[in-house]
């Protein structure tokens, strides 16, 4: 095992100062110029099938199969060198997967995929009625609250007796607010 050359901050012992990074735990470790080791899988069969085509019709074209050959070999790692810098430069300033949750949402949208993300906003539904409600069967009464505040499973908390409340309340304030103008 070797020392680290720098030594330990006051405090810290010399396996806790050079502690991992866990910051990137979860994520895909970059292979060429921050490109991840998928997206070279991707563009490299992309660009082998591409300059593999080009390269057979170049063969069929001049009966010279040594460019035939080379432009997939040398086309398909210049293609890999070329596509990390552009990603490197798209990809800067952006969360991890970043494009590839977007190309996946534009995928969806048209129907070329299924959705893999909660896009829909409003309401949901679970598909059933529950034959209860979700408030507590019991009169649980807050000592900061008023004790005349009714229960939300009492019958006064309908939504017309509420805009009843609401009336009653506005009109009551119009009359103080009126009353301490004058």
């Amino acid at each position: 095992m070797t020392l680290p050359s720098q030594p330990a901050a006051p405090g810290q012992t010399i396996a806790r100062s050079h502690a991992p990074v866990t910051a990137r735990v979860n994520v895909e470790p970059p292979v060429l110029n921050g490109m991840a080791a998928t997206e070279a899988t991707w563009i490299a069969v992309l660009s082998v099938a591409g300059l593999g085509f080009v390269g057979l019709l170049v063969i069929l074209t001049t009966g010279v199969w040594q460019i035939g050959l080379a432009l997939p070999t040398f086309g398909t790692a210049f293609t890999l060198w070329s596509a990390s810098l552009r990603l490197s430069k798209l990809k800067r300033g952006r969360p991890d997967y970043y494009y590839e949750h977007a190309i996946q949402r534009w995928m969806a949208t048209r129907g070329l995929s299924r959705e893999r993300f909660l896009t829909r906003t409003g309401f949901w539904s679970v598909g059933c009625v529950l034959p209860f409600g979700f408030a507590s069967p019991f009169r649980y009464r807050d000592p900061g609250v008023a004790a005349d505040m009714p229960h939300p499973n009492d019958e006064s908390t309908s939504t017309p007796a509420l805009m009843a409340r609401l009336a009653a309340l506005g009109a009551h304030l119009a009359r103080s607010h009126a009353g301490a103008a004058r």
